[in-house]
């Protein structure tokens, strides 16, 4: 089992960084990139936050489209996101299918109502 040398920070527990005596967030080398990740790791919090009524299967499309874009856009924990991304890739098809369904019966429903309407004229 290979042992990964630890952060010279008292008290932290994490992994060095390749060519570096500090972790991730303590390196002051990548202290401008860190930033930006935990800034955009807000945003996308900030987004999934908004999914609410989810009432048809349209609103279900997209908050599942935007959970999914949103899996893709890290570069971290790539395995884990692959599986989450494909899964909900299968939940997505699936939904358009029961959604192209929900159309075409809504059609058929349509007519039959307008040819009702008519025989009874």
């Amino acid at each position: 089992m290979i042992k990964l040398a630890k952060c010279n920070i008292e008290g932290c527990g994490a992994n060095k960084m390749k060519n570096s005596e500090f972790c991730y967030f303590h390196n002051a080398d990548v202290s401008g990139k860190r930033k930006e990740s935990q800034s955009k790791g807000g945003a996308n919090k900030r987004a999934l936050a908004k999914i609410e009524n989810l009432d048809t299967i349209s609103d279900i499309k997209g908050a599942i489209s935007q959970v999914l874009a949103v899996v893709c856009e890290s570069r971290q924990n790539l395995l884990p996101r692959a599986r989450i991304a494909g899964y909900l890739a299968g939940v997505l098809s699936s939904l358009i299918e029961g959604s192209d369904f929900e159309h075409r019966l809504s059609e058929i429903e349509k007519r039959l109502d307008s040819n009702e309407t008519n025989n009874k004229h």
